[in-house]
């Protein structure tokens, strides 16, 4: 499975300043969306992805176990680090106007 499409949309200073730096949308294998995963930094300086939620606190999607969510992450932070969205996953990202695309990373 690939990672067919990742869009990240920047979060506002205000958001940032928590440790969040935006949203991604992504499409696995181009078969499933997954829309609303938060793109975080830890306190601890690692990268991490939040999995979206209803207002519940209901999961909407997440991945089945810890490999699976691993292969996820490794996929998704690698499409950002070799593409021009790179500066995404620097400890300086700041928020841009727009919504951007990346294509295409294994899984």
């Amino acid at each position: 499975m690939t990672v067919t499409d990742l869009r990240f949309t920047p979060a506002d200073a205000a958001h940032r300043e928590s440790g969040l730096i935006g949203w991604l949308r992504i499409t696995l294998g181009g078969a499933v969306v997954v829309d609303g995963l938060a793109l975080r930094r830890t306190l601890g300086g690692r990268l991490a992805l939040t999995w979206p939620r209803k207002a519940n606190g209901r999961t909407v999607v997440t991945p089945v176990n810890a490999e699976s969510r691993r292969r996820i992450e490794d996929a998704v932070f690698g499409a950002l680090a070799e593409s021009d969205l790179r500066h995404v996953t620097s400890s300086h990202a700041g928020a841009g106007a727009s919504a951007d695309r990346v294509r295409s990373r294994p899984l």
